[in-house]
């Protein structure tokens, strides 16, 4: 009997294991879940429960989609979009009631559609207005009044079959949704950029008929029309694939203006950047933004085992915006790239000239960055053990197999891995001391004040950087 009452609780469980997967693979909600949740179904609010009665009275039986990024994660995003009061809400949804209808999608047929909603003089819920959908399903939700004197709506729109997006401009306003602008790109920002105090919708993707990238931005005129701000500028055609995107500062003269570093993907663990500039009258690359780029025409780096990818950032805390690039470190010229142990170089941006910023070693997890000094460079070159975290700076000999004068020697333990404290207590025989410590990791040094190239102290506290926990690097 036991036996038998165990088998119907576990078919049961099974059974409503089950129900509750499928319920959240259809609402297109993430998967990261505990063990917890997944016996508990997530509750709608008593506000949510009341737009989404209003819905179904309206559109009858639906599937809520949620946005897969940004700030509003809901399928109930709720915020006032008028000049009203009261605040109206927009879900996003595919109806069950007749799948084979649809709009299509930029080469898929998309049954998913966005309802707005309103609130009447009781306080009562009721659905207003409802469009379809541009893409197949929801990207992201932003808001932003783009220059105009009114709150726009930005939806970004996933395409089936494509790693591009649709990026929609709506308007809503006396019960009423209008699409004032979409445009097919890779990636897009909302932020200042060629309008002080407004925000521009800046694109990035590739222009349908050249299929070259290409640079545009948005936004509002003075008579509240949306438009194209200036022209689209084409990008570099070694572009494969668009990675991170920052918005930065560089210099005119002794002014400071705008510009965009986009970084991407040129061919496998090859990546490179490409430089937009702002100059008040006109959006410029390099190309015609630098009187003298010093023959960097990209900034070109590699990864591999001992070099981690590096983005675009104010590396020196200046307010100027640096660019990494990878340069093999003395000794390792003649080997292959896999075998080679890389320094990173970072350039500053200005109208004269692309001129070197700093000289770094950057750690292969990316624990800390040490700044070479001026007397380093050229002189010092490292060896890296990927297994015990540790990297050691030597002087430079022609073959990097004969180094023979270690000047500094940098560790990382990782405090998850020592569980019984031997590493801690080895690292600790060997010589080395704690220079910086969190609740992740430690970071030993060993520095060899004896040698002429050894850092003092004061060099050594102005050239190791840690990233400890919570915290980002500008380097990162």
């Amino acid at each position: 009997m036991r036996l038998t009452a165990l088998r119907r609780y576990m078919t049961r469980m099974i059974l409503c294991l089950t129900f509750v997967l499928s319920a959240v693979l259809n609402s297109g909600c993430s998967l990261s879940f505990s063990a917890n949740d997944m016996l508990t179904p997530p509750k709608l609010t008593e506000e949510q429960t009341a737009i989404y009665n209003a819905l179904t009275e309206s559109a009858g039986r639906v599937d809520l989609r949620y946005p897969r990024m940004g700030s509003y994660r809901s399928a109930f995003v709720i915020k006032n979009l008028d000049d009203e009061y009261s605040n109206e809400a927009i879900v996003f949804y595919e109806s069950t009631l007749d799948i084979d209808t649809g709009n299509n999608a930029e080469g898929g047929i998309s049954n998913l559609r966005i309802c707005f909603l309103d609130k009447d003089d009781e306080g009562n819920w009721h659905s207003v207005y409802e469009i379809p959908a541009e893409g197949t399903d929801v990207d992201s939700v932003s808001f932003s009044n783009l220059g105009s004197n009114k709150t726009r709506i930005i939806i970004s729109f996933t395409i089936l079959n494509s790693s591009d997006r649709i990026v929609s401009v709506i308007d809503y306003g006396n019960g009423v949704a209008k699409t004032l602008y979409k445009v097919s790109c890779s990636s897009f920002l909302i932020n200042e950029f060629t309008r002080k105090g407004e925000e521009d919708l800046l694109c990035f993707g590739r222009d349908k008929e050249t299929k070259t990238a290409a640079f545009s931005a948005f936004g509002c005129n003075k008579e509240g029309d949306f438009e194209r701000l200036y022209n689209s500028v084409q990008l570099k055609n070694e572009i494969s694939e668009f990675g991170r995107i920052t918005i930065g500062e560089s210099k005119v003269m002794d002014n400071v203006t705008k510009c965009i570093a986009i970084d991407f993907l040129k061919s496998e663990n090859v990546y490179g950047t490409e430089m937009i500039y702002f100059t008040g009258k006109s959006i410029d690359t390099a190309d015609t933004f630098i009187r003298d780029n010093g023959g960097l025409d990209s900034y070109i780096r590699r990864t591999n085992n001992f070099t981690p990818l590096m983005y675009s950032g104010d590396v020196d805390d200046d307010g100027i915006i640096d660019v990494p690039v990878t340069k093999s470190m003395p000794g390792y010229e003649n080997l292959t790239f896999p075998e080679q142990v890389n320094a990173v170089l970072w350039y500053r941006q200005s109208s004269e000239l692309i001129e070197k910023s700093a000289y770094t070693f950057v750690d292969p997890n990316k624990n800390y960055i040490l700044f070479f000094p001026g007397r380093w460079e050229g002189m010092v070159t490292a060896t890296v053990d990927i297994s015990q975290n540790t990297v050691t700076f030597w002087k430079t000999a022609e073959d990097i197999t004969k180094v023979d004068f270690p000047v500094l020697t940098i560790r990382v333990l990782i405090k998850s891995e020592d569980t019984t404290g031997a590493k801690r207590e080895n690292t600790e025989k060997e010589g080395f001391r704690i220079y910086s410590e969190d609740d992740e990791k430690i970071v030993y040094v060993k520095n060899v004040i004896a040698e002429e190239m050894a850092l003092t102290e004061d060099e050594l506290k102005a050239a190791l950087r840690v990233r400890w926990v919570g915290y980002e690097e500008p380097y990162r």
